[in-house]
C-alpha cells in the first residue's frame, strides 16, 4: 500500500468539496509550488493541499510561516529526506507485526510514488507548534487534517528532516517583513488563479453564445449553402480525384498539362497543331555549318 492511496485522497476531497474556503486557494497554490521539484516523481496536487488547508482553517500567520519553511529549504532536503522516508504505513508495520495478512493487495513500494504534500503538512504542524502552545499530538494532526492519508512516522520524520535542513532554527524566520511578503505572495497567487478563473468564465461563456456547448466541441453544420461570386454556390463540391486510367486517357486526349501554362507565343505558333489542323507555319531555317578550311580551298580551287 502506498503511503497515500489514490482511494483515500478521492474521499479526502470529496469529503472536504462542500468546505473549501475561498481564502486559502492563495496559499494553497503558493504552498504547492514551494514543494521541491525533486522530492518525488508524483506531482503534487492543488486541490490536495486546499482541502488539507480547509480542513485546519489555521490563521493566515501560520500559513505565511510554513510559507518561510518550505521557501528555506536547501537542495539537500530533497535527498535526505528521500533517502531515509518511511514508505510503509503505520498499518502496515502493525499488520506485520502481529502477522496479519494485508487488507489490500501489496504492491512494490518507491518513493516516487509518495505525494510530496506530506511535506506542506509537517511545515504546517511546525508553524503551528511555533506560535500556539496548545498544541496537538501528531495522531491528532493526522486524522484532524491529513484523514490518515500519511502515517505518524511519516509525519514525524517529515518534520524531523525539515528541522535538520534548517539547523533547528525557525526564529530567524519570525520576522516582520519576512512574514509580510509571504503573505503578499499568497495574495498574488490568488489573484492570478481569480484572473485565470475568470478568463475561462469569460471564454465558456462566448463559446456558448457561438453555439459551442463545451470548449473543444463544435456543432455540426446546418448544411446551407450560399450563394458566392458569379451566382455559385459555397462552399464548392468536392473535387473528386480520377483513377490512374482515366488520367491516362486524359492524357492521351490533350496535351501533358493542357494549354493554360503556355505562352502567347507558343499557342500562336503551334495554335494549328493543338487544334488538329495542318496549317503551313513557317519555319525559319538554322544556318548550316561550314568548315573554314573547306571554304578557303574550294576559293584557291576556283
Amino acid at each position: 500500500m502506498h503511503s497515500a492511496h489514490p482511494a483515500l485522497i478521492s474521499s479526502f476531497l470529496q469529503n472536504t468539496q462542500a468546505n473549501l474556503f475561498r481564502e486559502t486557494l492563495g496559499p494553497a497554490i503558493h504552498l504547492t509550488n514551494l514543494i521541491p521539484s525533486s522530492t518525488s516523481l508524483t506531482s503534487p496536487s492543488t486541490p490536495l493541499v486546499h482541502a488539507l488547508l480547509s480542513r485546519a482553517d489555521l490563521p493566515i500567520e501560520i500559513l505565511a510561516l510554513a510559507v518561510c519553511i518550505l521557501d528555506s529549504l536547501n537542495s539537500r532536503f530533497a535527498r535526505s529526506w528521500r533517502q531515509s522516508y518511511p514508505l510503509e504505513s503505520f498499518e502496515d508495520q502493525l499488520l506485520e507485526q502481529y502477522n496479519f495478512p494485508s487488507l489490500q493487495a501489496r504492491e512494490e513500494q518507491h518513493i516516487d510514488s509518495t505525494h510530496p504534500e506530506v511535506i506542506i503538512l509537517a511545515a504546517l504542524i511546525l508553524a503551528t507548534k511555533f506560535l500556539d502552545d496548545q498544541q496537538g499530538t501528531t495522531l491528532y494532526y493526522a486524522q484532524k487534517w491529513a484523514k490518515g492519508l500519511w502515517s505518524c512516522d511519516q509525519i514525524n520524520f517529515t518534520q524531523r528532516c525539515i528541522m535538520e535542513n534548517l539547523g533547528y532554527r525557525l526564529l530567524p524566520l519570525w520576522s516582520e517583513d519576512i512574514i509580510e511578503e509571504a503573505k503578499n505572495d499568497m495574495a498574488r497567487a490568488a489573484k492570478r488563479q481569480s484572473s485565470a478563473s475568470y478568463c475561462m468564465q469569460d471564454w465558456s461563456a462566448s463559446m456558448k453564445n457561438c453555439g459551442m456547448s463545451e470548449i473543444g466541441s463544435r456543432p455540426m453544420s446546418s448544411g446551407k449553402a450560399c450563394m458566392g461570386i458569379e451566382g455559385e454556390n459555397t462552399p464548392q463540391p468536392t473535387p473528386v480525384e480520377k483513377s490512374m486510367i482515366e488520367n491516362w486517357t486524359a492524357v492521351n486526349e490533350r496535351p501533358l498539362g493542357g494549354t493554360s501554362m503556355l505562352s502567347r507565343e507558343t499557342k500562336r505558333a503551334f495554335g494549328g497543331i493543338l487544334r488538329g489542323e495542318c496549317e503551313d507555319v513557317e519555319v525559319e531555317r538554322f544556318p548550316s555549318y561550314v568548315d573554314p578550311m573547306i571554304a578557303y580551298e574550294n576559293k584557291a580551287f576556283l
